[in-house]
């Protein structure tokens, strides 16, 4: 004959033996978690420690009298080239382009609107290109040339146009006959 109490008792230590998994289970995962946060606490504050310490030299060398390195001015504000010469205008009409040349034999390719060295290129014909400086708003015709500009002063050349002035011109070439 069994005992009456056998079958609780049966079922009480089942549900023991089951609890205390899931305890151990969750225990275990909640430690995983905890050392996951930490690691990922510690790299955090690794990186912060890293950043104080890139600020604080950063500090030191401005303190110090470091020279900062600058970069170049950008090709649209740097007036150093001076005044360019006109190697060639090509293209049709409204299309124009003008290739420029600057001391140093710095060669540019320009349309009416860009910004260059300094200055803005304001026309754009067969036989003139006229660039106005964006800091003075002073108008310069270029001449053509098949060289740079020389000198070491930013001024026109002695040689350039001055606005106003009469546009040279060449008698046209009479065409071959067909034969």
């Amino acid at each position: 004959m069994q005992h009456p109490n056998l079958k609780t008792l049966t079922l009480v230590g089942c549900l023991l033996a089951c609890s205390s998994g899931w305890a151990q289970k969750t225990t275990t995962e909640e430690l995983q978690e905890i050392n996951q946060r930490r690691a990922i606490l510690e790299a955090q504050l690794k990186e912060a420690e890293t950043e104080k310490k890139l600020l604080e030299l950063r500090s030191q060398i401005i303190n110090m009298g470091a020279p900062v390195k600058k970069s170049p001015p950008p090709i649209e504000t740097d007036p150093g080239y001076g005044t360019p010469t006109v190697s060639h205008v090509e293209g049709a009409k409204d299309n124009l382009e003008a290739v420029l040349i600057y001391r140093g034999n710095v060669r540019q390719r320009v349309k009416v609107g860009d910004v260059v060295y300094g200055s803005q290129v304001r026309r754009i014909t067969l036989n003139e290109v006229v660039l106005v400086d964006i800091k003075t708003q002073q108008l310069s015709r270029l001449q053509f040339s098949a060289g740079p500009v020389m000198g070491a002063s930013n001024q026109a050349p002695a040689s350039a146009m001055p606005p106003g002035s009469p546009i040279p011109t060449v008698a046209p070439i009479a065409p071959a006959p067909i034969r």
